[in-house]
């Protein structure tokens, strides 16, 4: 569920911090929703090991393509984000026999 503006629910900002610290910890859950719906489980291992790593970078790409307001909160919390380490590790493990 996304929430609407306080503007709209005229409230002020605090508000939007009712349930988190503050606002570094609102965007680092924005980021893990999106990237929730990554699929991260590994293609095909029979396919050639490039193939498998552009499936998994076009599983990422269209999870952001579908909230693309969403990199530069991707890049500024991606050192804390579970959702990128656990595609990075698909990624790895992934393309290991290459």
């Amino acid at each position: 569920m996304v929430c609407k503006s306080p503007r709209s629910l005229t409230q002020d900002q605090p508000g939007l911090y009712r349930y988190e610290d503050d606002r570094e910890e609102l965007e680092r859950l924005v980021v893990e929703l999106v990237l929730a719906r990554v699929d991260v489980e590994p293609p095909d291992p029979a396919m050639p090991w490039r193939e498998r790593i552009e499936v998994m970078a076009r599983r990422l790409r269209d999870a952001v393509a579908a909230h693309p307001a969403i990199v530069p909160l991707a890049i500024s919390h991606r050192h804390h984000s579970l959702g990128v380490l656990s595609w990075s590790e698909a990624v790895l493990f992934g393309g290991l026999d290459a």
